[in-house]
């Protein structure tokens, strides 16, 4: 029986060999207690695994389309972009950082805002994406739950934050004055 306990499991890989037919990705090794599952079993669990309940990350669209009702969700802000006022600079630079992010995601910043509906009430949401430099609150990210709140007073609407960060990046405030105990910009 010793031979027995040295043998290994194979490993999955997501690679697709050369002249091979063999569809690529379509099992995943879970996380938390080791099981095959196949992909799309996972992603109609809502990336639960159901064996042992490891929740995987998801994306911000992913994320929407799992809150709001199907077709309604139409995104704004996509157009503001996250900069480096302070040319930061550690050992990567913060333009190569961004640089990287935008790469991997095709976003300009790692949250999504945009009007939907959820059950056929109109909604307002704002969710973050861990993919986008760990998820990290900026600037943009800042202004884009703003907007988000802003939209959602004026559409008497109710506003849902999906955050999923992993802390604070870069914050300039200038040109605000505080006023009746808030801060508002001049």
């Amino acid at each position: 029986m010793g031979w027995f306990n040295s043998v290994k499991n194979p490993k999955l890989k997501n690679v697709k060999r050369q002249g091979s037919s063999t569809p690529v990705g379509i099992w995943k090794k879970c996380n938390g207690c080791s099981e095959i599952l196949q992909t799309d079993k996972l992603e109609q669990n809502a990336n639960v695994c159901p064996f042992c309940d490891h929740h995987y990350r998801m994306t911000a669209e992913s994320r929407i389309d799992l809150i709001m009702d199907e077709g309604s969700f139409e995104e704004f802000g996509q157009d503001l972009e996250t900069q480096n006022p302070l040319e930061f600079s550690d050992k990567v630079s913060y333009d190569s950082r961004l640089t990287k992010a935008y790469n991997n995601t095709s976003k300009k910043d790692g949250t999504v805002c945009g009007v939907g509906q959820i059950n056929g009430r109109e909604t307002v949401i704002a969710c973050m994406d861990f993919r986008f430099m760990g998820g990290s609150m900026g600037v943009v990210t800042g202004e884009k739950i703003a907007l988000a709140m802003d939209e959602g007073l004026k559409r008497k609407a109710p506003v849902i934050v999906v955050s999923c960060s992993g802390g604070a990046r870069l914050f300039i405030i200038r040109d605000y004055k505080k006023e009746n105990g808030y801060y508002a910009l001049d």
